[in-house]
């Protein structure tokens, strides 16, 4: 198994133990799972249906949004483009 697998599998588990905390806090009825965790703006925009926008990164992950969206967005080139 290759490090990109693990990985993967990794997110995937983490993807359905935040599922099943969802889920269980949504319909249970003998007890609650709280899930004591920040979610990304993107994320949850993603779980109520909503287009993901590139100003969610601003909050997200501000590095990512410094280095690369904002760069992009203030070039008048890629705009035109």
């Amino acid at each position: 198994m290759s490090a990109q697998d693990a990985k993967s599998k990794l997110y995937r588990f983490a993807g359905r133990v935040v599922g099943k905390c969802l889920y269980e806090s949504a319909h249970g009825t003998t007890y609650r799972q709280q899930l004591p965790a920040r979610l990304a703006k993107s994320f949850l925009a993603q779980l109520v249906g909503l287009r993901v926008h590139y100003k969610h990164f601003a909050d997200d992950a501000p590095e990512l949004y410094s280095s690369k969206v904002r760069k992009k967005c203030d070039t008048p080139d890629s705009l035109t483009k």
